[in-house]
């Protein structure tokens, strides 16, 4: 979702980026399509394909993740989950 999010749309074949096996990916992007979070548009040309878009509600979600995954790569020097889930306030 989040290189949905930087991307704007991808191509099915775009998903690869993400995690190897097309079929796998595929079937992980038609998940997130029936819960509402991408739409999927089937085009024909230059070659069959699907792309993908994320929905108001997948935006808000894959803006959150990509926070998180902030927080987590500025954390990665922290030892132990309760360093990680300390609160800095």
């Amino acid at each position: 979702m989040v290189l949905v999010l930087d991307l704007k749309e991808v191509r099915s074949k775009d998903l690869l980026r993400v995690c190897s096996g097309y079929d796998k990916i595929k079937r992980k992007a038609a998940l997130l399509v029936d819960n509402g979070l991408l739409t999927a548009f089937e085009t024909d040309k230059p070659h069959p394909a699907t792309t993908y878009m994320l929905t108001p509600k997948g935006r808000e979600i894959a803006v959150l993740l990509k926070k998180a995954r902030t927080i987590l790569e500025d954390d990665s020097s922290q030892k132990t989950l309760d360093d990680c889930c300390r609160w800095k306030g």
